[in-house]
């Protein structure tokens, strides 16, 4: 098998000796790669949910995971501001996504943040995943738009340690409606199939579980966890907060499974309160 990269997933403290051990056994560079929804910066129902309480151990649980490559989805530019402080060793580009009506939709980020260390960023952009420009009425805005403008990051990167290059999108879908995610996935479909036959990641909050719709809208696309040779975690990636909301909703998608050797996946638990209502994949 002709290995482009590896695409390792780790769980939280319990298992960073292992982390360490697999690190200085593996033979060639390990790709860790994140997708953490952080909840938006804004009023919460809980003085311990508010951002500057959950800031410090948004940055312990990076600092665990160290990944390489990290998608964040809900990001407002403070939250992103913050973390870049704690995160110096790290860069991250991207923009937010607008407002579609006054006073509804915060705008938030789905930036990409990556180890300077060893990536080299050779490409980057934004696009947007509005597919109807024509609304025929308010009220049907909602389900041919959603309620809020949607976006997706691209990278295209370089690994410094083996000059292997691939590209990583990252992307947080609507959170209402099938009519709207099945085409928001096309257009990522087509900017994939545009941009390069490099091995492709795939991360972000799909507000849908690994099913039907994305199974059929990226039909060259496999689950990390399916082929990883050890997962740990539960399931569900959204808890609300308080686990009455569980759901398999945080994907990390692999193009080429024949060139990715993914050694862990991992939907990484903490205690509570959390850092956030979405759990860190990994």
């Amino acid at each position: 098998m002709n290995r482009i990269l590896f695409l390792s997933i780790f769980l939280l403290s319990p298992a960073l000796s292992a982390m360490e051990q697999e690190t200085a056994l593996t033979p060639e560079p390990t790709l860790r790669v994140m997708t953490y929804n952080i909840r938006r910066k804004g009023k919460e129902s809980s003085d311990e949910r508010q951002w500057e309480k959950r800031l410090p151990q948004v940055k312990e649980l990076i600092d665990q995971m160290k990944p390489t490559i990290m998608g964040l989805q809900e990001a407002t530019k403070e939250q992103i501001d913050d973390l870049q402080k704690e995160l110096p060793h790290m860069n991250q580009f991207g923009e937010g996504r607008g407002h579609r009506f006054k006073l509804f939709g915060e705008n938030e980020h789905t930036p990409l943040f990556y180890d300077t260390s060893n990536l080299e960023l050779l490409d980057h952009g934004p696009f947007s995943l509005d597919t109807s420009q024509n609304p025929i009425s308010f009220l049907r805005i909602f389900k041919s738009k959603g309620p809020v403008p949607r976006i997706a990051t691209w990278g295209k990167f370089k690994d410094k340690r083996n000059g292997k290059e691939f590209f990583v999108y990252n992307t947080h879908l609507d959170h209402w409606y099938n009519e709207v995610r099945v085409p928001q996935l096309g257009v990522i479909k087509d900017a994939i199939d545009q941009a390069s036959p490099d091995p492709v990641i795939v991360m972000g909050d799909f507000n849908d579980e690994f099913s039907g719709n994305i199974k059929d809208a990226l039909p060259s696309f496999v689950h990390a966890r399916e082929g990883a040779a050890q997962k740990t975690g539960p399931e569900a990636t959204r808890t609300g907060w308080a686990d009455d909301e569980l759901k398999w909703i945080d994907h990390i998608l692999i193009n080429k499974p024949d060139q990715f050797e993914v050694r862990n996946y991992t939907v990484v638990e903490e205690e509570k309160p959390y850092s956030s209502d979405h759990r860190a994949v990994v």
